[in-house]
């Protein structure tokens, strides 16, 4: 009867989390767009094939030729809204895949629950990476996983073997390192449990010195700085003690033929991912520089150091130290001390998921979960009748520490994608911790045990929820093509809307500094290349800059818009933003406003009309019966419009109207303009429900100048109904 009811529920708690995920990602708009660098490389890959050879990516050509499938089979556009909904159905899979291996190895619907729970937590920070590649990457990584476990309790080695072939292929050509990463846990597990005796343990230590050697040689280039050191050397202790567990636990059940089944799966599937892109117009060399070559160059373009805890350096030493202790054998001290040290980490990991500590759980996971992450795969419970099938839990082990590599160069979301696994591989190691506590007379311990994972599950997906709920409450919707659905605070999605209904009026063709491709999307404007990505100053070369200033030069009306708080944080952080681009740029192009951190700029002999803009004029020497105060307002009005009520308001959460007018309160006169700035009728004395150009300068008369934020105001102009017409910011 408890199984029958906790599926229910975990399918229940499920469904609730993709509520909160939609809630999460749809609150979420990152100023650093990397979501709209891979939207706009999709969409012109989709379109204009030639990937590497004109349309710039850092990531591998599987990634691309999936989607370009999926938006045909599907027929979605690659937009702000599909890419969320892309993301969420990989964070979806992770969670739930995580939750289903756990349940399939303990039958236990707590663990499940907190596998289930943890793992979302722990991926929740793909909110600011939307249709990112590492979505897929996640999805791939959690697909090998468990089909993978339930391959090795099945004995099915073929197709466990296909299985890592075809997902291999699949991360090599998304991306190479994390393939690379991937394949060596694939082979070092196959070498561990191969059946001959001999060769496997020459294998397996042949292993264990690609394990060491790996980390090294990656962060070659860093080795000088101690958080290269501290990665390099945790990650080598992580690898040596999973390694180590993997052959304890060895049973012989990989053959050579399967090995040989696996790699004709990498090769088959590589081959069709190589010839699809070939065949749509990219050259081998192109292919060649894009999957590989470029990737190496990476790390000395930008990296981005973890943050360590304190100790994490002397938690590499306790592991080894441990590992040894239990290669001589493990006694009833021993034991209780893994015991005990299992506890801990989970205790600490929940409480920092629970943001009850001082740091994060990703910089814990970091610094103390990945490199002692052996001791949970570990088996101290008797196997009992269990003992014939093989355990899953090694090869779950293998893929986390190696996908701990993942965080180099850049330790962003990367964190949470290479250690996601950390969170079922606990709830295993926590089974078999409670399975061991019940063999020892203590079965009512292991429930509570039981019952604590269950609770903090619970508490850590309810904040989530909680956060997602009043996130998604106080937001407005972004209502601006492809991302209608999107619901950003109103400060920044007014910002957003001004500055992409300028580009769109004012621009024929648009380009950004540094790459902030999703206004491509939202405006319909086109990029001066097919070479477009976030930091294009230090990622293009000098020929791709100058074929996009010769295109801005073909352009008649090239805007350009800014993000200055971008700039200013590259700089701060020692990054030079300087390119033969950026220097056009400033020679040729001068701003025209500025809304919060972003500029909007044109040709430097081109005067514009700041559209959604407001300004209070006080008049130095006004006529006699003049306001000595007028507010003033350039619009676009739409087709049939009358305006009925000026509001001006806050942007907090909960807006305060600070101010109202209507026909009962004053006049309204109306200009029509053009987009010169040139006024093209006679003005519109009373504005008032009264049929009116699209664009206009409203000019509303005050009695008294308004003492008021203007960076947290905005002007809504309304209809008799209430409707928004249009809004205006103040501009800086």
């Amino acid at each position: 009867m408890v199984r029958r009811l906790s599926l229910p529920a975990l399918f229940a708690a499920t469904a609730l989390l993709a509520v909160t995920g939609y809630w999460l990602l749809f609150t979420v708009f990152m100023a650093y767009d990397d979501e709209g660098y891979v939207l706009i490389s999709l969409a012109n890959y989709s379109a204009h094939g030639g990937l590497y050879a004109k349309v710039y990516s850092q990531y591998g050509p599987f990634f691309y030729v999936l989607h370009d499938a999926l938006h045909r089979v599907l027929g979605y556009e690659f937009t702000s809204t599909t890419g969320r909904l892309c993301t969420l159905g990989c964070w979806l899979l992770a969670a739930g895949g995580a939750a289903q291996l756990v349940w399939r190895q303990t039958r236990d619907a707590a663990l499940a629950a907190f596998a289930l729970g943890l793992t979302f937590f722990h991926l929740w920070l793909m909110v600011s990476e939307p249709m990112h590649p590492g979505g897929l990457i996640v999805a791939l990584v959690t697909l090998a996983a468990w089909l993978g476990a339930r391959q090795i309790e099945s004995q099915s080695m073929r197709g466990l073997a296909v299985t890592a072939g075809l997902v291999g292929a699949a991360l090599l050509l998304t991306k190479v390192n994390v393939g690379v990463f991937f394949l060596a846990a694939a082979g070092v597990w196959f070498a561990a449990n191969l059946k001959p005796a001999a060769p496997a343990r020459r294998l397996t230590l042949l292993g264990l010195a690609l394990l060491v050697l790996l980390p090294l040689v990656l962060m070659r280039a860093q080795l000088g700085g101690v958080w290269g050191r501290n990665f390099a050397e945790l990650s080598a202790v992580a690898s040596l003690g999973m390694l180590g567990v993997a052959w304890r636990d060895r049973q012989p059940l990989t053959a050579w033929r399967d090995a040989w089944w696996g790699a004709g799966a990498l090769a088959s599937l590589g081959a069709v991912i190589v010839a699809v892109v070939c065949l749509r117009g990219t050259p081998l060399r192109e292919l060649l520089e894009g999957v590989l070559l470029g990737p190496l160059r990476h790390p000395g373009v930008y990296h981005f150091a973890p943050v360590w805890l304190p100790g994490a350096a002397l938690a590499g030493g306790v592991s080894l130290l441990l590992a040894a202790l239990v290669g001589n054998g493990l006694g009833p001290r021993l034991n209780w001390l893994l015991i005990a040290l299992r506890l801990a980490l989970i205790l600490i990991y929940s409480l920092a998921c629970l943001e009850c500590l001082s740091f994060s759980a990703y910089k814990f996971t970091m610094s103390f979960a990945v490199p002692l992450a052996w001791i949970f795969a570990l088996r101290l419970a008797p196997a009992g009748k269990a003992n014939h099938i093989p355990s899953a839990t090694t090869w779950l082990g293998l893929l986390l520490v190696l996908q701990y590599l993942h965080a180099f160069p850049v330790a962003g979301s990367q964190v949470a994608w290479g250690t996601f696994l950390i969170v079922p591989l606990l709830a295993l190691g926590l089974h078999d911790t409670q399975r061991f506590i019940a063999a020892r007379g203590r079965a009512d311990l292991a429930a509570i045990l039981g019952l604590v994972a269950l609770g903090l599950a619970v508490g850590v997906t309810g904040r989530l929820v909680s956060l997602g709920w009043n996130r998604y409450a106080e937001s407005r919707p972004l209502q601006l093509p492809g991302a209608a659905d999107l619901r950003l605070p109103e400060n920044f999605a007014s910002t957003l809307r001004v500055i992409s209904a300028n580009a769109s009026a004012q621009g024929d063709m648009l380009f950004t500094l540094p790459g902030l491709n999703s206004f491509h999307g939202w405006t319909g404007l086109p990029a001066p290349t097919l070479a477009n990505t976030t930091h294009w100053f230090s990622l293009l070369t000098k020929a791709q800059q100058e074929e996009i200033s010769a295109a801005l030069d073909r352009s008649e009306h090239p805007v350009l818009i800014v993000q200055r708080g971008l700039l200013n944080f590259l700089a701060e952080n020692n990054f030079s933003v300087e390119s033969p681009l950026k220097t056009y740029l400033l020679a040729n192009f001068a701003r025209a406003f500025s809304l919060e951190q972003y500029e909007f700029w044109v040709r430097r002999d081109r005067v514009i009309v700041p559209l959604g803009t407001a300004e209070q004029l006080q008049l130095a020497y006004p006529r006699p019966g003049e306001p000595p105060v007028k507010l003033e307002l350039i619009v676009t009005l739409p087709a049939r419009g009358r305006i009925a009520r000026i509001e001006l308001a806050t942007l907090d959460p909960v807006p305060s109207i600070l101010a109202h007018w209507d026909k009962s309160t004053g006049s309204l006169s109306a200009t029509a303009l053009d987009l010169r700035d040139l006024a093209v009728t006679v003005p519109i004395v009373s504005a008032w429900d009264h049929p009116l150009p699209p664009v206009v300068r409203l000019s509303l008369p005050l009695t008294q100048q308004l003492m008021f934020d203007r960076k947290n105001a905005v002007i809504y102009v309304r209809d008799a109904g209430g409707a928004v017409l249009a809004e205006a910011r103040f501009t800086d």
